[in-house]
């Protein structure tokens, strides 16, 4: 998160900008990464598209919008 950050904050854009476009970025990026999970345990377990949901969202939801809502709290915007 700390990476998405300083890249935000090297560019030329509003505070409220940075924060919407890294709060975005870091719910992509978990619910991706819970995708890929999904994507290797389809083959042998939890094959309903159902489960994809699943490990799309609660990782998006938790460690990407909380996670990141609670990181830039801790952040002097």
């Amino acid at each position: 998160m700390k990476t998405i950050w300083n890249y935000l904050n090297k560019r030329n854009l509003s505070t409220r900008q940075k924060t919407r476009i890294f709060l975005l970025c870091t719910t992509l990026f978990f619910s991706l990464t819970g995708l890929l999970v999904w994507f290797f345990l389809h083959f042998f377990v939890l094959a309903a598209l159902s489960w994809a949901v699943c490990f799309m969202g609660y990782p998006g939801l938790f460690l990407g919008l909380w996670g990141g809502i609670l990181f830039l709290y801790r952040q002097e915007l």
